[in-house]
């Protein structure tokens, strides 16, 4: 690869057991799901999957843990090209299992996700060749101690930032000091923040220079911090929207190292996503991919 497309993706990773519905399942009823797919998932895994099918170079750390899913989900990275670093590789499982039923005849989505532990205080030690040397850096809003932490192990030289913000908890603010660029769903909400324009300032006032708000098929609002406007998104016909956001941000990563174009970035990343909806689970849109 001529110029180093590299990121490195840090947060949650998850077993993803799907099934495919065409209709909703009636109370104490039961239904023959048209589809089913099990696959790892979570936001910086699904993220780092999407940025080396585009041709990337990624890397994932994450707490996974030893358990009966664990050599499953660590093939499926190796089969995609993404290295791996295992925070959570000497104990117990930690990697949450979710069920997603996805309905054909919406687009929509129902998710039940396991419980699990995870300690994200605890100061875990990370080989230097999984946070060094990388162009761009995702990190996700799950685990926003434990990602901190990480980011504060980086050589002075750290990569430009990227946060997939989904959820806010008091722990964010420390975080958002390491962060160049925010890209958050719409219910992402800092606590003094009552609509999306006061997101953008909130984060903008806490040193983020560009940020985006993805709000589904609604147009994705953009700001660099002087002036903000909105993006169109592609009307499709969507068979399953699981992980699309997840695949935005990992395409963002790649075209952004690409062009270092925000606005232009976040379009193409949003052009890529949404196609993926077109297909059933996370991983057969990769076989089609030009």
């Amino acid at each position: 690869m001529g110029q180093d497309f590299s990121s490195v993706f840090i947060g949650q990773a998850t077993l993803d057991i799907q099934y495919l519905l065409e209709s909703d399942t009636p109370r104490d009823g039961k239904q023959l799901a048209s589809n089913f797919s099990i696959a790892p998932g979570g936001q910086a895994l699904n993220a780092a999957i999407a940025f080396s099918a585009l041709g990337g170079r990624a890397a994932l750390v994450a707490p996974i843990g030893v358990g009966f899913f664990n050599q499953f989900l660590l093939q499926d990275l190796i089969n995609n090209r993404v290295d791996v670093f295992d925070v959570c590789h000497d104990t117990p499982s930690c990697l949450p299992v979710s069920s997603i039923f996805s309905y054909s005849h919406s687009g929509c989505r129902s998710i039940v996700t396991s419980p699990y532990e995870f300690d994200q205080y605890k100061k875990f030690e990370v080989p230097r060749r999984f946070i060094d040397n990388f162009k761009l850096c995702l990190v996700d809003s799950n685990y926003p101690v434990f990602v901190t932490h990480i980011l504060r192990l980086m050589d002075a030289d750290r990569p430009t930032v990227v946060f997939d913000a989904e959820v806010w908890s008091s722990s964010t603010l420390d975080l958002l000091k390491f962060v160049d660029i925010a890209i958050c769903s719409e219910d992402f909400r800092p606590n003094s923040c009552a609509s999306s324009c006061d997101v953008v300032d909130f984060l903008h006032s806490n040193g983020v220079k560009y940020v985006a708000i993805s709000r589904g098929e609604m147009p994705i609002i953009v700001s660099d911090g002087l002036r903000t406007e909105e993006i169109p998104v592609d009307r499709i016909s969507a068979l399953d929207t699981l992980a699309a956001g997840d695949f935005f941000h990992g395409a963002f990563c790649y075209f952004y190292l690409q062009t270092n174009d925000f606005k232009a970035s976040i379009k193409m990343a949003s052009k890529m996503a949404t196609w993926t909806c077109g297909f059933f689970g996370t991983r057969d849109w990769i076989k089609h991919l030009k």
